[in-house]
């Protein structure tokens, strides 16, 4: 898979964006044909920063128990198929087999013993290594054209530099550009024919212009948020609620904000404590 018969530059899978989607799909792409060679591509010189940042940097990898109604959607059936398909046991037997020892929290969630995101993303690599998987940093593939058999990549100067038979599109959505998700992927998705859904700001703290709040920065306490529109509950969240020098987060306000953001204007749309 390796000899320097094997041209770099073709693949029977690529795989754009190496975070915890792009390094898990190579992984299984990979573990399944070992003689599948696989390319895995990614922005940044350095990956994997949302791993790094993910669960206050501590990356908890998965719950004990986790359903689609844990999920904020229009599909849950989807969500359905996927949980099905890698259930939480197996992300845990995953995790553990791969070098990764696992502590479960009071809360129900899974955490890497060292309480590091590091441990995951190491792991990862490691296991990455392991299958033969070529990882190229530093590239920008900016389009894809599907030609015949193949997919073409094509660089941002708009020439194409390498082919594959299948491609897994792993670049993340819009939510954070510093680290690579930077809504590249939804122009590929577009280009290749598929449709793309209206997106907003998700999982996202709530801001205020309310200068009184900046004192209270740094508080946490359990809190009920409601969310209304046109003068009627819609949603109603009950959790961890965290005051910032911006407004407010924790998973109270990231849990409702979709709702809100969701809800045009003349909606009225409106969140309380409740």
């Amino acid at each position: 898979m390796t000899s320097a018969s094997v041209s770099w530059e073709e693949a029977d899978i690529a795989v754009i964006g190496a975070g915890a989607a792009g390094l898990m799909a190579a992984i299984a792409a990979a573990a399944s044909q070992p003689s599948r060679r696989v390319t895995l591509f990614d922005t940044r010189q350095k990956i994997g920063a949302k791993i790094l940042i993910s669960g206050g940097t501590r990356c908890n990898v998965t719950n004990v128990k986790v359903s689609a109604s844990d999920y904020e959607g229009a599909a849950p059936h989807f969500i359905r198929h996927v949980l099905a398909a890698f259930t939480p046991d197996q992300t845990r037997q995953f995790f553990e087999r791969i070098g990764v020892p696992l502590v479960l929290e009071p809360t129900g969630k899974y955490f890497p013993t060292t309480h590091s995101g590091k441990t995951v993303l190491e792991a990862l690599l490691k296991e990455t290594n392991r299958l033969g998987i070529f990882l190229k940093t530093g590239i920008r593939v900016a389009e894809a054209k599907k030609e015949g058999e193949w997919f073409s990549l094509i660089e941002g100067a708009g020439k194409s530099f390498f082919r594959c038979h299948r491609l897994i599109l792993a670049t993340g959505g819009l939510s954070y550009p510093e680290t690579g998700s930077d809504g590249t992927g939804y122009r590929i998705a577009q280009a290749l024919g598929h449709t793309l859904t209206q997106t907003v700001p998700a999982l996202t703290p709530l801001t205020t212009d309310d200068k009184d709040w900046q004192s209270l920065s740094g508080i946490t306490l359990e809190a009920g948020l409601s969310f209304f529109k046109g003068g009627r509950k819609k949603k109603e969240v009950q959790d961890s609620f965290l005051f910032t020098h911006f407004g407010f987060s924790g998973p109270a306000a990231l849990d409702i904000s979709r709702h809100y953001a969701l809800c045009p204007p003349e909606e009225k749309p409106e969140i309380f404590a409740s």
